[in-house]
């Protein structure tokens, strides 16, 4: 039980990381904070550690949950094996979903967007967060 908090609580958190354009974007009607060249290169930052956080952590997630299969299979214990498959399944299962957080979060974002009017103003932020190649042709429009 306390492995599942602990994977809610860390996707709860990667969830409130990725979405902190929304306030961002609305400070005012003249300034548009995601049409600034300086705080699309902080969320150009944040978009190379989503993009490590994608592909480390189910790398590290299969490994250990391979790892602990293979130890129990040597082991040679049924009731032990069982148990590493389930962690292994459930590992593969976290890993898929550390790596759909990023595109969860932007169409959740799209759905927001749709009723509300600052589509505009937060959608170049989710641009540097979600792909970095668009962010930097971003950051050289708001230069």
């Amino acid at each position: 039980m306390k492995k599942r908090t602990k994977y809610i609580l860390t996707f709860i958190a990667l969830f409130l990381i990725l979405t902190p354009c929304v306030c961002a974007a609305t400070l005012t009607k003249e300034y548009v904070a995601c049409h600034d060249a300086n705080v699309l290169k902080g969320f150009r930052v944040l978009g190379y550690v989503v993009m490590a956080l994608k592909i480390l952590a189910p790398i590290i997630l299969i490994i250990t949950g391979m790892y602990s299969f293979f130890k129990a299979t040597l082991d040679e214990d049924d009731k032990a094996t069982k148990d590493a498959v389930r962690l292994l399944i459930s590992k593969l299962f976290v890993a898929v979903g550390i790596f759909f957080i990023p595109t969860i979060v932007n169409a959740t974002l799209k759905l927001v967007s749709n009723y509300d009017k600052t589509n505009g103003k937060y959608s170049e932020c989710m641009k540097c967060i979600t792909s970095i190649k668009t962010c930097n042709n971003s950051i050289n429009r708001y230069k």
